[in-house]
């Protein structure tokens, strides 16, 4: 990453979005699958830039004791974001991470993008295509 050789693949609407929440006075944080250290160097070496200004906390299973589609791990997510659950809002394009993180009491919503899952019909989630249409 450093070398410039690889770059974290953002979509176009990411950094704008993620400049419109923290204006807006909302705190950005980030739970992957991967090493908290992998996400830092993917959104420091974006090839949108760096946008590790915006992001504000990062997680992987590990720091939220659980994997991703276990309510635990959103729980412990806003135990030290220090939040109530219902205040937080997940986005993710995997259906069952969003039905943890609404069983944990957060609001979620799934989103479609080229090359994610079809989801199947009557899931129950607010569907968006494009992160500036997450208010």
């Amino acid at each position: 990453y450093e070398r410039g050789e690889l770059k974290g693949e953002m979509f176009t609407d990411t950094p704008q979005a993620m400049a419109n929440w923290v204006s807006a006075g909302r705190r950005v944080a980030i739970f992957s699958s991967g090493s908290r250290e992998a996400q830092k160097l993917i959104f420091q070496h974006s090839d949108k830039g760096d946008l590790t200004d915006f992001i504000s906390a990062y997680f992987d299973p590990k720091a939220a004791m659980a994997p991703k589609q276990e309510t635990k791990a959103y729980e412990e997510i806003a135990l030290s974001l220090g939040i109530c659950p219902k205040d937080g809002l997940f986005c993710t394009d995997i259906l069952g991470e969003a039905q943890a993180a609404s069983k944990a009491g957060w609001q979620a919503l799934l989103l479609v993008r080229p090359g994610n899952a079809p989801l199947p019909a009557g899931h129950g989630f607010r569907e968006v295509t494009n992160l500036l249409d997450v208010c």
